[in-house]
């Protein structure tokens, strides 16, 4: 009886560390995804913002072409970041980390504080990218939620980053040693 009741703590432990394992990997695929959304939106961020304040106070368009109207300059740097596929970049990247927050929904015990700092995470950085794909409200208040969210995020992904490095790490250690082989 005691070998049955072993073996079965046993296999628990092992179970639970696999399904940990797995929970890690995933979550550090989802951390990296939201380092390239916040990326790739800043960028756009900064594009916008000086766009919209170069179209009002010189009336030129992110061409550097006269432009009376900081809305058709907006409009023109839009189809400039959709041609580039920019703006489907983002989405697509919202999309993916969305899929991995939902994935990471069943987290084991150990993992709760991690979750809900993820989570966190991952709604602000949607916001982020959500004011990249579509600008909204006058150039002074977007510069501020702008600066509001990334510097939320950046602490954010600080904290994160000393609360569950060891993790992290270790998984984008594994990442990168898979790239090198290509």
């Amino acid at each position: 009886m005691k070998k049955i009741l072993f073996y079965i703590l046993t296999m628990v432990l092992v179970l639970s560390s696999c399904s940990t394992k797995k929970y890690d990997e995933k979550l550090c695929k989802g951390f990296s995804v939201v380092s390239e959304i916040v990326a790739f939106s800043a960028l756009v961020c900064d594009e916008t913002s000086s766009t919209w304040s170069t179209a009002i106070y010189d009336n030129k368009d992110s061409h550097g072409r006269y432009c009376s109207d900081f809305n058709k300059a907006l409009r023109i740097l839009r189809e400039d970041l959709e041609e580039v596929g920019v703006l489907d970049t983002i989405s697509s990247k919202k999309n993916t980390l969305n899929t991995i927050a939902k994935e990471l929904v069943k987290y084991p015990n150990s993992r709760k504080d991690a979750y809900n700092d993820f989570i966190e995470l991952v709604t602000d950085v949607n916001s982020f990218a959500d004011l990249a794909i579509d600008p909204e409200g006058s150039l002074t208040s977007y510069r501020a939620d702008v600066n509001a969210l990334a510097s939320s995020i950046k602490k954010q992904m600080d904290a994160f980053e000393l609360k569950y490095g060891d993790f992290l790490i270790q998984y984008i250690d594994k990442e990168e040693s898979l790239e090198d082989d290509w």
